[in-house]
């Protein structure tokens, strides 16, 4: 069994039928212990009512063993038994004579002699009670009832107490009061339930049946429900593995539908999210395998141009032609040290020697380095720290790395004229670096994606100055590294604010 829609479906199945058996089970035997109880209490009311009555009209429980016989057997549904001349036989006569009809003398001749008198048919006597059973002991063995007098001894007997049996304290106690006038008169016990007439008998055997045909329905409901129930709660799980297979074969972008707000739903949006970060992550890799190609190529051109200038003799070895070689190399260099340290940075392994440092002195420096650029491009640039300068636990060479990568970007988007905004703050129990200009801003379609690697807009490869599409990347993973996080804010021709958020150093 090793599909999950079987498992579920029997699994559904064995618990409504377990429920179902028990309810039936539960419902059958509380039905019958019910009707049990309301058979008891009905008879035994009336036996206490008949009793009353009759201690009323006689004054005592004398012959109350024979007086109430016929109203007991009526309470009981017990059939009245008549004899064939329709009198009601005497089962208080003696044993034999009792059920037998009177023959009339024979009459006598004149002689003396008996005369031969007519045939009578004699009426059938009922066969004779077993050898030393009283007749009234018949009663009661089918009778569940005892009356027991004030006394202690018992008047009507049952199965248990006979009659002239003197009965224990205790059973008496446990017993129902027969009330008179507010005077106790007897009590009445019973040893079991009297026994169910036909009709309730009938009832009972048909209730048991309706249970039983209610749990069949419930069982072939349970199966339909069973059914369906799988079928609803694993076709989410067909459709993600579908997905997955496709995945699996290259079809990288795949969706599957959401059909509820529960777990399933929120399995498959996981899933859909997740494919379509698989799949732009490949279209990223792809991109940067094409972009780092083309930036190794252009200067490897350039180089390879001068170098087999040179060897046919076309060029001469000028300084010239050295230093534009050298350039290329450099950028070549610079673009496999960004590399790596992308590389490292993604793997865990970039090393950090951290020192508390001071931001203004930082900033300060940053500013420093990027003066006579500032200048020739005719950019001003300033520093807001506040006093006194927060702390940070940095490294400062790779944090000179990123304020390097995020001043030659704001030099590169600032016309001549404007301003660039080294900034350092406390926030929120942390400390607040930004880089602020006012060039001419990101297009809001953009900003998300300054941070990918090789990203560079609509700006074309081939514009003066433009870079490897590194530097913001690079930014971002040396921030994460210090456990800091980065993001931009753009308004297009209005300038762009990178700010870094980093804890600061204790005290």
């Amino acid at each position: 069994m090793r599909s999950i829609r079987t498992k579920l479906t029997v699994i559904i199945i064995a618990t409504s039928v377990l429920a179902v058996a028990l309810v039936g089970v539960s419902a059958r035997w509380i039905t019958h212990t019910q009707f049990n109880t309301f058979r008891l209490e009905q008879t035994r009311s009336a036996f206490i009512d008949a009793a009353t009555v009759y201690y009323q009209q006689h004054g005592s429980w004398a012959g109350a063993e024979v007086g109430l016989e016929d109203e007991i057997n009526r309470i009981l549904g017990v059939p009245r038994t008549a004899a064939p001349n329709g009198r009601t036989p005497n089962r208080h006569a003696p044993d034999g004579a009792a059920n037998n009809a009177v023959q009339p003398a024979p009459p006598q001749s004149p002689t003396g002699v008996p005369a031969v008198a007519p045939t009578v048919k004699s009426v059938q006597a009922p066969a004779p009670a077993p050898p030393g059973l009283h007749p009234l002991d018949r009663f009661e063995r089918r009778n569940p009832f005892a009356l027991i007098s004030v006394a202690g001894v018992t008047v009507i007997g049952n199965h248990r107490w006979h009659r002239g049996d003197v009965v224990p304290g205790r059973v008496i106690a446990g017993g129902t009061p027969v009330m008179l006038d507010s005077t106790r008169i007897g009590t009445v016990t019973y040893d079991q339930p009297p026994e169910l007439r036909t009709l309730e008998r009938i009832y009972l055997r048909r209730t048991g049946q309706a249970l039983f045909y209610a749990a069949i329905a419930a069982f072939a409901l349970a199966l339909a429900v069973g059914i369906l129930a799988t079928r609803f709660f694993t076709r989410p799980i067909r459709d993600l593995t579908g997905a997955i297979r496709k995945m699996r074969a290259g079809e990288l972008e795949q969706s599957v539908p959401v059909f509820s707000n529960d777990e399933f739903g929120e399995m498959a949006l996981a899933f859909n999210d997740m494919s379509a970060e698989v799949a732009r992550s490949q279209r990223l890799r792809e991109q940067m395998t094409a972009d780092i190609a083309h930036d190794l190529r252009t200067p490897l051109s350039v180089l390879t141009g001068y170098l087999e200038s040179i060897r046919e003799g076309v060029l001469e070895a000028t300084p010239e032609a050295v230093d534009t070689m050298y350039t290329e190399a450099t950028l070549l260099q610079r673009l496999v040290e960004d590399l790596r340290t992308l590389s490292m940075a993604d793997a865990g392994r970039l090393s950090l020697q951290l020192e508390a440092v001071d931001a203004g002195d930082l900033l300060r420096a940053a500013r420093q380095a990027f003066a006579p650029l500032a200048e020739q491009a005719g950019v001003h640039m300033e520093l807001a720290v506040e006093e006194p300068p927060p702390r940070i636990d940095v490294d400062p060479s790779r944090m000179r790395q990123v304020f390097a990568n995020l001043i030659g970007n704001a030099l590169h988007h600032t016309s001549r004229g404007g301003r660039i905004v080294l900034g350092a703050r406390r926030e929120d129990d942390g400390v607040v670096l930004t880089v602020q200009d006012d060039g001419r801003g990101i297009a809001s379609e953009a900003l998300p994606h300054i941070f990918e690697r090789f990203y560079r807009g609509d700006t074309a490869r081939s514009e003066p100055g433009v870079g490897s599409g590194l530097g913001l990347p690079i930014a971002r993973s040396l921030v994460i590294a210090h456990n800091g996080t980065i993001e931009a804010s753009s308004e297009l021709h209005h300038g762009t604010t990178i700010t870094i958020r980093l804890p600061e150093a204790a005290a």
